[in-house]
Order: structure tokens, then sequence, then C-alpha cells
């Protein structure tokens, strides 16, 4: 029947604005949050920046979202993985202590920069 078509489509469409919402949340933790300059301020919240890779805790990036989102923590953990890259329990060295963190490729800054679009010759 068209209802339960529609109704599956605007599902569909409610979970890709949440993938989208959360990769959003991601990249405003990573690279706008409060930055760690060394890995023991990754216990404070911070999400650390080094080659190439941000080094989190969970537990900061659920903090981060907040409580207005409704979606349980595994959830948003498979997300993490399943949409975003995110790799669980990465082992860090922390002052000779084993850490385990999320770790993600690092996000780059580009999709926030403003490139002059090349205007091809108009179809009009």
């Amino acid at each position: 029947s068209t209802l339960d078509r529609s109704s599956a489509a605007s599902d569909v469409y409610k979970r890709q604005q949440i993938d989208d919402r959360l990769k959003e949340e991601l990249y405003q933790y990573c690279v706008n949050g409060p930055r760690a300059r060394n890995r023991v301020q990754i216990n404070s919240g911070s999400c650390l920046t080094e080659e190439g890779h941000h080094f989190f805790r969970f537990n900061s990036f659920i903090d981060h979202l907040g409580s207005s989102w409704k979606i349980p923590e595994e959830r948003i953990a498979q997300k993490l993985k399943d949409k975003c890259g995110v790799e669980f329990n990465h082992s860090l060295n922390v002052d000779g202590k084993t850490m385990k963190v999320c770790r993600v490729k690092q996000l780059h800054i580009d999709k926030i920069e403003y490139k002059p679009v090349e205007r091809k010759k108009s179809n009009y």
C-alpha cells in the first residue's frame, strides 16, 4: 500500500537526517570543540588531533551531544562506526597506561572553506 511505502521512505529520511546530524556533531566536536594539547587531556573531554587522526572518548562525545538526542548510546556508537568511520577501542598510550579511545580519520575543514565555483559557459 502507498501508506506503508511513504512511511518507510520517511523512516529512511529520518535515519538519513540523524546520520547527517551525527556527522555534523562529530565534526563540530573534533574540529571546533575543546582541543587536547596532549594525550592526558583526552580524559577531561577534549579531542586530540595528531598524525592525521582525532582521538576522543565516546563518553565525551555523548556529553557533547547533550540530552536532546533520544537515541540509545549503542545506536549512536553503531552509527559512528558504520557511517562516520569511527574505530572504537583503539589503544592509546597515555602516561604509560593504555587507554581505550575512539579514533577517526582527521575530518577536513575544506567543507567550510569557500571555494569560488568555476563558471562554465552558460547552458541557457
